[in-house]
C-alpha cells in the first residue's frame, strides 16, 4: 500500500496539494500525526489571499485548538508570505510584503478568543458590561466553592422537609460539590446557558409489580414440571410465595432481590427463570426510585441554586468565564440576524484546526457562522484526527469529529468533500512500524496505517523495556530512590530501569536535550526524575501542575497556620511531623493521646513546663503518657515550640512573604530542605509561595489567616497551579513532560514511560450524570448513584448505562494517548512500562495496563528479546528501503537484574556490562600551566562551599582558586622530603584515613553511651581505607584517651548527637559542614571536634589559627540553632587533656555573621587574593607554590 506520488515540483505530496487546492467547496481533511498539516493550513491561507480574486486578509477566520497553536499558525503565514514577496518580481514583492504585515492581525485565535473579540464589539447587544473580564481558571474556580456555599445555604433555608439534608450527609459536603459542579458543567457543555436538570418521569412500581406477577406465574407453571427434584422445588415455593406478596403484602425496596433465583443449573437457567430474574431487578430499581424521587429533586434544586449564586458572583465582577464567552457568543449569534449574517459575510473562509477536540456547543458555533437555514455562506476547511482526541476532561466529544466525517461523506461533491493525510514526514520507519503495527490492533476502524512520508528523521529504532510487576521489596533495593511514598516498588523498579537504558544513550553520544519522557499524569513524576536524577541526566518537568500538594509547600502551610493559629492540631501535628521538628511518629502517636480531646498545644505546654505543681487528672493523664516520649523528641518538641513562639511574637511586624522567611529559617526547614534530595526544586516552590504572599499582600493587605484561606480554597477547587520554575527551556538536560502537554511537539528521543498504570474504570466516578439521548439531541438522559444514610450506594435511573458508556470511551481515550505520544518520536521511541508477564498467558482484562495489551497484540513472551514486525508503506516503494520488516528489541527486567544496582553509578552498568565503573573519567597527562591570573567572571560563581573550603579561602584565596575553581592539584611534591626529618605527618592518604577511622570509632562509641573501642572493628575500618595495621594501636589509643578524659565527662547528663550536619546561608554562600559531637544541655551547648594531629612537642594552641574560620561556623550554627551560649571544644586526641576552648554568648551571633559575612562575600565576588603570610604548613604541598605562586620558595617554605 501506498499513497499516491508527491507533485512535480517536489515540495508537496498530491495528498497535500490536493487539499490545498481544493477551495471552493467544504472540505473535510482527516491528517494523520506528522503528515504536515500545518503546512497544508499555511499553504491554503497563503494561496487564498495571493490568488487573483482571492480573500482580503480579514475575510478568512482560523480557530486553533491552542493559544500557542494561534501565535505558531500566524508566524508561519507570515514567514511563507514573507518568502514569497524575498522570490517575487518587484512588482508583486510590495503588495505580498504588505500581507505579511497585514497577516498579523488575521482572525487567527483559539474559538474562545474569538468569542471575546466578537463579545468585546457587540457587549450591549448580547446583555454584557462593555468593560466585562474573563476569569482565568484559578479565579473561577475560586468563585465556584464561593458559590456552591453560598448555594448550599439558600438550599437549606429553604427546607420545607426533614430528609433534606440525607445526601450532603452520606456523601460529605465536598464530594456534593463536585458531584453539583460536575453536572453543571456537563450541561453547559452541552450547550445550556442557564443549566438545569431535567424532571423526571414519575415512577409506577404497581407497573414492575404486575410485570413480576405476570413472569412469576409463568414460571410456576415451567417449575411444576420437575417440582419432584428438591432444589426445582424450592425454588417453586420461593415464587409461589413472590406471587402471594404481589397480591395482597406490602413490598420494601429490598425483597426483590431477595427472590432472585441464584441457580447455575440448566434447570434453572431458562428464559423463563431469566425473564423472572429480571423483573425482579424492574421491581427493586423502580421502588428504589419511586421512593428517592425526593432525593434527585434536592439534587436538581441544587444544581439551580448553583448556577444562580455562580451567575450572581460573575455579574457582580462584570466577569465571565471560559464557558461563558461560548455560550453568549453563541446566544448572540443565534438570536440576533443581522448580527451573524454580518460574520457570515464578512468571513469568505473558515479554517477549523483540530477539529476532533471541539463539543457540541463549540460545533453549534461554527455552524451558526457557516450556515443560514441549511445552506453555506462561505467555505469551510476543517482539518483533525479522531486518532488524536485526548481531551474528553475538557468535554470535548469525538463524536461531533464522527458526525462531521460522515455529513461531509454523505453531502454532494459539489458542496463537501472528505481528504485524507497519511503520509508521515516526521517519524523514521521503525518507529512507524511499531504505531501501525499497535494501531491495527488498539485503535479500531478510525485507525489508518501512516506512510512513511521520505527519509524522515533518518536511521531509527524502537524498543520495549518491560519490568516484572512482582517481586519487587519495598525495603533494601527501593529505599531512598524516590521522595514520593505512595509510588509502587514495581514502578520505582521501571524508572530506574528506564533511566539506566536513558543513561546509556547519552554515553552513546545522543544528547539530553533531545530527550524525553512523556507520563500519562504526573501523579509518580517524583519517581522518574528522582530515577533520572541519579544517573545525572538532569531532568526537566515542564509544567508540572501540583504545586499545592507539593510537600514542601504543604509543611509551609502548617508552620504559617501554627503562627496563625496554635491550637489548630491539624497544622501543629503537621508541622511536628515536617523537618521543622521531625520527632517520630510514636511521639505524634502520644501527644494526641495525651491531649485527650483538648488541643495538641494544650500537651506541648505541659511537656515544656518543669513545676508539676498541683495537677488536676487530665495533667496527671497527660504526663504519664509524655514520659514515654524519647529525650530526644522532647527535646526537639521543646525548641520549636520556643522558636514558634519567637516568630509569633514578631509576626506583626513581618510582611507575609518575611513571615515565610523567618518561620522557615528559625525552625531550620529552610537548611533541611537545602540539605534533601532535589533541594533546588523544594526551596524555589518556597520562594514561589513567597512570591504568592507578596501578591496576597499587595492586594487585599496583610492578613495571614486570610492568605491561609485563599489557598484553601484554590486547593479545595482544583487549583492546578504549575510548580516554580527553576531551568530554562535551553536546559540541557532530559525533559519530563504529560502526553496532552507534549500534543503538537517532536522529539529525536521519546520515551513513553509508566505503561503499567491499570486504565481502571475512570469514566465511573461521577455520582450524578447527563448526557445527551442520542448525539446532536436536546433530550438528556439523567443517572444518579443514590447514597443514603445506612446504605450501599445503588446506581439509578440511566447511571449503570452512562458510566458503562463513559468508561468505554475513557479506555478507548486511553488508547488514543498512546498513540499520540508515540506519534511526537523522530528517530527511537521507547515503550516503558511494568506488567505481569505470567498474566500474558491469561485472557486479557478491560482493565490490564497498556504495556500488557501492546505485548499481547505484539506477540511476545519473556523468552523472546526481539521482536520483527511489518515495516510502515512508503510513500516512494523501494523495495529494499522502509518497507523491509523491523526489529523491536525488548528488554526484560526482573527483581535481581537490579538487585546490585543500588549505587547510580552502578546502575549505567546494567545497559554495558563490559564498562568499568572507574574507568568512567578519563585523565589526560596534565602539561605545565602558564601564569594564571583569576578574574572575576573568569569562572563558574562559588555558591556552595565546605567549611574547610572556606577556611582554605580565607588562609590564602589563590591556592583556593587553583585547587578547587580551576581543579589543580593532586601532583607529587616537588621535591623530595622526608616526612620524619621534616617533622611532618604520613602521607595525606594515610592521614586522612586514619582521621577518618578515629572519627567513625568515636562516633560509634557515642552512640552507645560512650563505649571502649572495639579493636576488630577498628582493624576492619582501618583496612577498607587502606591504612597499615602498623596504625591499629595509635587509632584505639586516640579513643580510650579521649574516652578517659575530662572532655568527656563534661557531656554526661547532656543529650548526645553524633555527626550532625549543619548548613548556613552566609554573604550569597550555603555552606555546610558536619559537628563531630554535639552535647545539648539546658543552659548551654557544647561542641567538640575531634582532631588527629601529630602534636610532638608543640602546642595545641600553635595548630588553631587555621580552625578560627570553622570555629566561628560551628558557633554561629548552634547560637542560630538552640539560641543559648555554646563552648566550642578542639580536642586534640593526642593531648586531650589540654582542649582549646572558645564560648560564645547569644549576644555574639550577630557579630559571627558579620565576621563570616565578610570572608564569603569575598569569595563570591571571586576576589582570591594571595596570602600575606606564606609559610611551609599552608603552601609546602600547594599545586601553585612553584610556578604560578608569586612568593618566592624562601617564602613559601619557610617554618
Amino acid at each position: 500500500m501506498s499513497a499516491p506520488p508527491p507533485d512535480p515540483d517536489g515540495a508537496l505530496t498530491a495528498e497535500q496539494r490536493a487539499a490545498i487546492e481544493d477551495r471552493e467547496r467544504d472540505l473535510f481533511l482527516i491528517a494523520g500525526a506528522g503528515s504536515g498539516k500545518t503546512t497544508v493550513l499555511v499553504e491554503r491561507f497563503c494561496e487564498i489571499v495571493t490568488e487573483p480574486g482571492g480573500a482580503e486578509i480579514d475575510e478568512l477566520l482560523a480557530f486553533t485548538f491552542t493559544e500557542r497553536a494561534a501565535a505558531s499558525l500566524q508566524r508561519r503565514i507570515r514567514a511563507e508570505l514573507a518568502a514569497r514577496a524575498r522570490a517575487a518580481e518587484p512588482a508583486g514583492a510590495k503588495q505580498l510584503r504588505a500581507l505579511a504585515r497585514e497577516s498579523e492581525g488575521a482572525w487567527i485565535s483559539t474559538i474562545h478568543a474569538f468569542c471575546h473579540r466578537l463579545l468585546s464589539n457587540h457587549a450591549l447587544l448580547a446583555g454584557l458590561d462593555p468593560r466585562f473580564s474573563v476569569l482565568d481558571e484559578d479565579e473561577a474556580a475560586r468563585l465556584r466553592v464561593r458559590a456552591f456555599d453560598r448555594a448550599f445555604t439558600a438550599f437549606g433555608a429553604a427546607a420545607v422537609d426533614d430528609d433534606r439534608f440525607e445526601v450532603a450527609a452520606a456523601v460529605g459536603y465536598d464530594r456534593l460539590r463536585d458531584t453539583v459542579s460536575g453536572a453543571y458543567d456537563e450541561l453547559r457543555a452541552l450547550g445550556q446557558a442557564r443549566p438545569i436538570l431535567p424532571e423526571l418521569e414519575p415512577v409506577d412500581p404497581a407497573a414492575a409489580a404486575s410485570e413480576l406477577i405476570e413472569a412469576a406465574a409463568a414460571l410456576t407453571e415451567e417449575l411444576r414440571a420437575d417440582e419432584a427434584k428438591q432444589f426445582v422445588a424450592r425454588a417453586l415455593e420461593k415464587v409461589v410465595a413472590v406471587g402471594a406478596v404481589l397480591d395482597g403484602g406490602e413490598v420494601s425496596e429490598d425483597d426483590p432481590r431477595s427472590w432472585l433465583i441464584k441457580s447455575k443449573s440448566p434447570v434453572l437457567s431458562t428464559p423463563a427463570v431469566e425473564r423472572y430474574n429480571h423483573a425482579c431487578r424492574s421491581l427493586e430499581r423502580a421502588l428504589v426510585e419511586s421512593a428517592s424521587a425526593h432525593h434527585y429533586d434536592h439534587l436538581r434544586e441544587l444544581v439551580s441554586f448553583y448556577g444562580l449564586q455562580y451567575a450572581g458572583l460573575k455579574r457582580s465582577r462584570s466577569a465571565l468565564d471560559f464557558e461563558d464567552l461560548q455560550l453568549t457568543a453563541r446566544d448572540l449569534l443565534a438570536s440576533n440576524a443581522a448580527v451573524r449574517a454580518a460574520y457570515q459575510r464578512r468571513f469568505r473562509h473558515l479554517m477549523v484546526d483540530e477539529f476532533q477536540d471541539t463539543n457540541a456547543l463549540q460545533s453549534s458555533l461554527i455552524a451558526l457562522l457557516h450556515f443560514e437555514q441549511g445552506e453555506p455562506r462561505n467555505a469551510l476547511f476543517t482539518v483533525g484526527d479522531a486518532l488524536q482526541s485526548i481531551y474528553a476532561f475538557r468535554h470535548a466529544d469525538l463524536e461531533v469529529f464522527r458526525a462531521g466525517a460522515r455529513a461531509a461523506e454523505a453531502a454532494p461533491d459539489e458542496r463537501s468533500v472528505v481528504r485524507r493525510l497519511t503520509a508521515n514526514f516526521r517519524s523514521s520507519g521503525p518507529v512507524l512500524a511499531l504505531v501501525n503495527a499497535l494501531g491495527e490492533q488498539l485503535l479500531g476502524p478510525d485507525f489508518s496505517p501512516l506512510v512513511l512520508g521520505g527519509p524522515g528523521a533518518g536511521p531509527g529504532a524502537a524498543e520495549i523495556l518491560v519490568t516484572e510487576r512482582e517481586g519487587w521489596p519495598k525495603q533494601g533495593l527501593m529505599r531512598g530512590v524516590s521522595d514520593d511514598e505512595q509510588a509502587q516498588p514495581w514502578r520505582l523498579a521501571e524508572a530506574r530501569a528506564l533511566a539506566a537504558r536513558l543513561r546509556a544513550l547519552v554515553d552513546g553520544g545522543e544528547r539530553r536535550g533531545d530527550i524525553v519522557v512523556l507520563l500519562r499524569s504526573y501523579t509518580h513524576v517524583e519517581a522518574y526524575e528522582r530515577a533520572l536524577e541519579d544517573v545525572e541526566l538532569a531532568p526537566y518537568v515542564i509544567g508540572g501542575r501540583r504545586y499545592w500538594s507539593r510537600l514542601p509547600v504543604s509543611d509551609v502551610r502548617a508552620l504559617l497556620g501554627c503562627v496563625a493559629n496554635p491550637t489548630d492540631d491539624r497544622a501543629l501535628i503537621s508541622a511536628l511531623a515536617s523537618p521543622a521538628c521531625a520527632v517520630r511518629p510514636d511521639t505524634l502517636w502520644l501527644l494526641t493521646k495525651a491531649a485527650a480531646g483538648a488541643p495538641v498545644l494544650a500537651a506541648l505546654e505541659l511537656l515544656a513546663s518543669d513545676d508539676p505543681g498541683s495537677e488536676d487528672d487530665w495533667s496527671q493523664n497527660a504526663r504519664a503518657l509524655l514520659g514515654e516520649i524519647p529525650a530526644d523528641d522532647v527535646q526537639a518538641l521543646h525548641d520549636f515550640a520556643t522558636r514558634l513562639e519567637r516568630v509569633r511574637k514578631a509576626a506583626h511586624g513581618l510582611t507575609l512573604e518575611g513571615l515565610i522567611d523567618r518561620v522557615i529559617a528559625e525552625t531550620g526547614y529552610d537548611l533541611a530542605m537545602l540539605m534533601a534530595p532535589g533541594g533546588r526544586r523544594r526551596m524555589a516552590n518556597i520562594r514561589k509561595l513567597m512570591a504568592l504572599a507578596r501578591e496576597f499582600e499587595a492586594a487585599e493587605g496583610r492578613d495571614l489567616r486570610g492568605f491561609l484561606d485563599q489557598i484553601e480554597l484554590a486547593v479545595s477547587a482544583g487549583s492546578r497551579e504549575p510548580d516554580a520554575t527553576i531551568q530554562v527551556e535551553g536546559h540541557d538536560g532530559v525533559r519530563i513532560m504529560t502526553i496532552h502537554a507534549a500534543k503538537g511537539l517532536e522529539f529525536p528521543v521519546v520515551a513513553v514511560a509508566d505503561l503499567g498504570r491499570g486504565l481502571g474504570a475512570v469514566g465511573a466516578g461521577s455520582d450524578l450524570r447527563v448526557a445527551a439521548a442520542a448525539p446532536g439531541s436536546d433530550r438528556l438522559r439523567v443517572g444518579l448513584r443514590l447514597a443514603r444514610l445506612g446504605r450501599p450506594r445503588k446506581a439509578i435511573l440511566d447511571h449503570a448505562e452512562i458510566a458503562e458508556q463513559a468508561v468505554a470511551r475513557d479506555r478507548e481515550e486511553e488508547r488514543r494517548l498512546l498513540h499520540v505520544a508515540m506519534t511526537r518520536a523522530e528517530r527511537l521511541l521507547i515503550l516503558s512500562g511494568a506488567c505481569r508477564s505470567e498474566a500474558l498467558a491469561e485472557d486479557p482484562s478491560p482493565t490490564e495496563p497498556l504495556l500488557s495489551t501492546a505485548l499481547r497484540v505484539l506477540g511476545w513472551s519473556p523468552a523472546i528479546e526481539r521482536l520483527t514486525i511489518p515495516g510502515a508503506p512508503a510513500l516512494l516503494e523501494d523495495p529494499a528501503g522502509p518497507t523491509d520488516p523491523v526489529e523491536v528489541e525488548v528488554s526484560l527486567t526482573v527483581p535481581p537484574d537490579l538487585a546490585e544496582a543500588v549505587d547510580p553509578v552502578q546502575l549505567r552498568l546494567l545497559t554495558d556490562p563490559e564498562r568499568d565503573a572507574s574507568a568512567a573519567v578519563e585523565i589526560g597527562p596534565l602539561r605545565d600551566p602558564e601564569m594564571l591570573a583569576p578574574a572575576s567572571g573568569a569562572a563558574r560563581p562559588v555558591t556552595h562551599a565546605s567549611y574547610s573550603s572556606l577556611s582554605l579561602f580565607d588562609r590564602c584565596g589563590y591556592r583556593f582558586y587553583v585547587e578547587r575553581v580551576l581543579g589543580l592539584g593532586g601532583g607529587a611534591a616537588p621535591v623530595a622530603i622526608s616526612s620524619e626529618a621534616e617533622g611532618l605527618d604520613p602521607a595525606p592518604e594515610q592521614r586522612f584515613g586514619l582521621g577518618t577511622v578515629v572519627h567513625e570509632l568515636l562516633e560509634h562509641s557515642a552512640n552507645r553511651g560512650f563505649a571502649a573501642a572495639d579493636q576488630v572493628q577498628a582493624a576492619a575500618l582501618l583496612e577498607r581505607e587502606g591504612v597499615g595495621q602498623a596504625e591499629l594501636e595509635r587509632a584505639t589509643g586516640l579513643v580510650d584517651r579521649f574516652l578517659g578524659s575530662g572532655v568527656r565527662k563534661r557531656l554526661d547528663g547532656g543529650v548526645i548527637h553524633a555527626e550532625t550536619p549543619f548548613l548556613l546561608s552566609l554573604g550569597g554562600l550555603i555552606l555546610r559542614g558536619e559537628i563531630d559531637l554535639l552535647a545539648i544541655f539546658p543552659i548551654e551547648t557544647i561542641l567538640i571536634d575531634y582532631k588527629t594531629d601529630r602534636l610532638g612537642e608543640s602546642d595545641p594552641a600553635d595548630h588553631m589559627g587555621r580552625y578560627e574560620i570553622q570555629r566561628k561556623l560551628y558557633a554561629l550554627a548552634s547560637l542560630e540553632r538552640y539560641e543559648r551560649p555554646v563552648t566550642v571544644i578542639y580536642a586534640f586526641l593526642d593531648r586531650p587533656e589540654a582542649p582549646i576552648e572558645a564560648c560564645y554568648e547569644p549576644a555574639d551571633r550577630e557579630r559571627l555573621r558579620r565576621d563570616l559575612e565578610a570572608v564569603c562575600s569575598e569569595l563570591v565576588a571571586g576576589r582570591f587574593a594571595v596570602t600575606d603570610d606564606p609559610r611551609r604548613a599552608l603552601c609546602f604541598d600547594c599545586p601553585a607554590r612553584e610556578r604560578l605562586c608569586s612568593h618566592p620558595a624562601s617564602m613559601t617554605l619557610r617554618d
